[in-house]
Order: C-alpha cells, then structure tokens, then sequence
C-alpha cells in the first residue's frame, strides 16, 4: 500500500487521539496568539512548541521532510521580500543590491537595498506563517 502525504496513521500517540474539535480549537488559539506577537524569539518558541507536538504525534520523517522544506522557502521569501521592499522609517540599510546610479535599473528603483527593519519584519511574518503551517499539518 503505497503512503500519501496526507494520509493519517492510526490513533498511536496521544496528539492523534485527540478529538478534532479540540485540535481545531486549539489551532484557532494559535492563530490569534500568532497575531498578537511581535516579537521573533517568541514565535520561534512558540514554532519549537509546534515542532515538538509533530515528535510527540510520530510524524513519519518524509512529512517532516516535506515540512521542513515548504518552511524553509516560505521564511527565506518572506525575509528577504520583506528586506527588499521595507517601506518604513526608520529604516538602515545594511546590503546595496543595485546603487541608485548603476544604469537604467538603478535611476528606475532608486536603488535596491536590503533593510535590517525589513529584515526582522520579515522574520516575524514568516514565523506566524511557520507556526500556523506546522501546526495545521499537525
């Protein structure tokens, strides 16, 4: 019998056993905690909780896999998106990608720069978005 992605394993572990209407509540908790922090080494507490539920459920290790992969993209674009076109002040540019004098592209963008606000915006946005992804494929 060839195994799914989204196929579920038997009831083996406490987090399986769990009624689904308590698992949906307890996501919906999440999701409103995730929005009122603002602070990174909280999320990234809150994503090592997330983690640890997928160890305490037996997660088999090619969905981790999966998992592991679809987050790490999703928090590399959202960090440096987020870097690139940061739009508030104040904000310190910490990489010149294209210098506002550097031909056509550089007059036309006024120059591509990475912020170290949009850094840390976009590190707090990808790690709500870790959170809610490890934990809805939970």
């Amino acid at each position: 019998m060839k195994k799914s992605l989204l196929s579920v394993n038997a009831a083996t572990s406490p987090v399986k056993r769990l009624d689904v209407r308590i698992k949906l509540i307890g996501l919906f908790c999440v999701s409103i905690l995730v929005v009122l922090i603002d602070r990174a080494a909280t999320l990234g507490a809150l994503f090592g909780l997330a983690l640890c539920f997928h160890v305490l459920a037996r997660t088999e290790v090619g969905k981790i896999r999966v998992l592991f992969i679809l987050l790490t993209v999703a928090l590399w674009g959202t960090t440096l998106s987020q870097a690139i076109f940061y739009a508030g002040y104040p904000r310190t540019a910490i990489l010149t990608v294209v210098a506002s004098d550097a031909g056509a592209i550089g007059r036309w963008t006024g120059g591509i720069q990475l912020y170290r606000e949009g850094f840390l915006y976009g590190m707090v946005q990808g790690l709500r978005f870790l959170v809610m992804t490890t934990l809805g494929m939970l």
